[in-house]
């Protein structure tokens, strides 16, 4: 049978996504950075191989397409790719209630564009007045703009028996106004709300422009909570009528107090609405609203004799009643916008507290929910290293490269480096099953490194032992025997978004504000 997954489930899901990170108990939301390797590709036997996975290996290819550095390849979406996804995993930090934000797409004003108005009826049949959209959805129309930092919601846009689509647009919405109002182009704009100095800042970006954080809460006279466009809103009250037919055979003149029929009554202190129309060479050439009314649900207005008196014998004439939104026109800016998309914003200051290398780059980002970290139990600290550590003696002059391979003969382990200190001697370093497998008799194993066994780098030359001496905490890391094994615990945890993307280089005078939106 037919079945529909509506808009308001997408809405609904955003906002219970963006709740999960304020509640009581909040879920434990983790932004995390990987993939320090390149997207660079060799092809084996007609296959594309990723670095990270050897020439001829018996495992089975997770990545089918041609990927380099400028176009990085589509996530997958199973269990094996999670793993993956867990193998070159670098840090984590903490997702805070205030990094998280609904958004909406940002449309800026600009002159000579024609936008789309407010309709409750928009579909496949119905589709957006801009023929430039062709939107068979509300949310997916131009019917809302920025300019200044304000947000306006488009009305009405000029439509008539001329002009179907609407006019362009060529005098800029401005102002702070609770009511509906008029820009001289013939335009009629709704203010919602002000985008605050810290939310510019944190998720305005030139794709989405962020909703405010509690729509109606705060205090009067901030135009940036919408508690007084919230408080102005009146349900079922009609501010617009659109000609779609002017018919013909009228009786020229100016009509007042026309009623404007529909279901107002359904609720106590309903109020009708009332228009008045123009008539000129027969035609109907104008109806405005002089009594907005309250409570209508859909509305009808009968252009003939018996409800306009005076008005003559003509026919034709169809006016388009716009019914807004429940509870008016900025009664819910969630609702009225599409707020069906949530941005989060995670800020990487310098290294994070030593967390985060700063000597290499990281090519792939997403969100990990509850992982649990290396004692077993659910993580809840602000950021968490994700790789492993060796620790060489002070004095050693060894000095391993950033990326290369390497090796620890003895126990058969190999892996990349991601960050090398040569002031605390520290190497972090990940491993694979693919690349990093080991060799001899233990082929198709992956051994981790251990013991006072020296590591020697493929590309640097370096040999070095590690200091299994060294049992201390230094730069964040906890050293058992010269070894400090992640500080999560891999491949637990949900991870419920990942985005590959172009390889971000990281300093330590360097900060990164990296959003990422997640659209419902």
């Amino acid at each position: 049978m037919p079945a529909l997954i509506s808009e308001q489930f997408r809405i609904h899901n955003a906002q219970q996504f963006q709740e999960a990170f304020g509640e009581a108990s909040p879920t434990n939301m983790y932004f995390f950075v990987g993939r320090p390797q390149t997207w660079d590709t060799t092809s084996v036997a007609g296959i594309t191989s990723y670095i990270g996975q050897p020439t001829g290996s018996q495992h089975s290819n997770s990545y089918l397409a041609s990927p380099d550095e400028n176009n990085p390849p589509t996530p997958i979406d199973n269990f094996k790719y999670e793993r993956e996804i867990f193998d070159d995993m670098i840090s984590l930090k903490k997702i805070q209630s205030t990094d998280v934000r609904l958004v909406i797409p940002r449309y800026n004003w600009t002159s000579g564009q024609v936008y789309s108005m407010y309709r409750s009826n928009y579909s496949a049949d119905y589709k957006a007045n801009s023929a430039a959209e062709n939107a068979s959805n509300l949310y997916n129309a131009k019917f809302y703009v920025i300019n200044n930092y304000k947000i306006y919601k488009c009305i009405y846009n000029g439509s008539n028996v001329a002009n179907p689509n609407g006019i362009a647009s060529t005098v800029a919405p401005t102002g702070t106004s609770n009511s509906v109002f008029s820009t001289a182009d013939g335009y009629k704009w709704k203010f919602m709300y002000s985008i605050g100095t810290d939310d510019v800042v944190k998720f305005l970006t030139t794709s989405y422009m962020p909703l405010p954080a509690d729509w109606g809460i705060g205090v009067s006279g901030d135009p940036t909570n919408g508690t007084d466009v919230k408080n102005a809103a009146v349900d079922g009250a009609i501010d617009t009528i659109v000609i779609k037919n002017g018919g013909s055979g009228y009786t020229d003149g100016t009509y007042t107090n026309v009623p404007i029929r529909g279901d107002y009554t359904r609720k106590t202190g309903g109020i009708q609405a009332v228009s008045t129309i123009t008539v000129n060479s027969g035609t109907v050439t104008s109806a405005t609203i002089t009594t907005p009314g309250q409570y209508y649900t859909y509305g009808v207005i009968n252009v003939n004799s018996t409800e306009i008196s005076g008005i003559g014998a003509g026919s034709g004439a169809s006016l388009e009643v716009i019914i807004p939104p429940t509870g008016g026109h900025g009664y819910n800016v969630y609702k009225e916008l599409g707020a069906k998309r949530v941005m989060v914003n995670s800020r990487l200051q310098y290294d994070e507290t030593l967390e985060f290398p700063v000597d290499n780059d990281f090519r792939r980002i997403g969100i990990l929910r509850d992982p649990k970290d290396s004692t077993g139990v659910i993580a809840t600290s602000s950021t968490y290293n994700a790789l492993t550590a060796i620790k060489f003696p002070t004095a050693t002059s060894a000095t391993f490269a950033v990326d290369e391979l390497i090796t620890q003969a003895v126990t058969g382990a190999k892996g990349r480096v991601v960050s090398w200190d040569s002031t605390t001697k520290i190497l972090k370093l990940y491993q694979t099953k693919y690349e990093d497998i080991s060799t001899g008799n233990q082929s198709g194993s992956l051994q981790l490194f251990s013991g006072g066994n020296s590591i020697t780098g493929a590309t640097s030359g370096a040999v070095e032992t590690p200091d299994t001496n060294y049992s201390l905490t230094i730069s964040n890391l906890n050293f058992s025997n010269g070894y400090s094994r992640p500080e999560i615990e891999k491949y637990t945890g949900d991870i419920i978004y990942v985005e590959n993307r172009r390889t971000v280089s990281r300093s330590i005078d360097q900060i990164e504000d990296v959003k990422l939106v997640v659209e419902f």
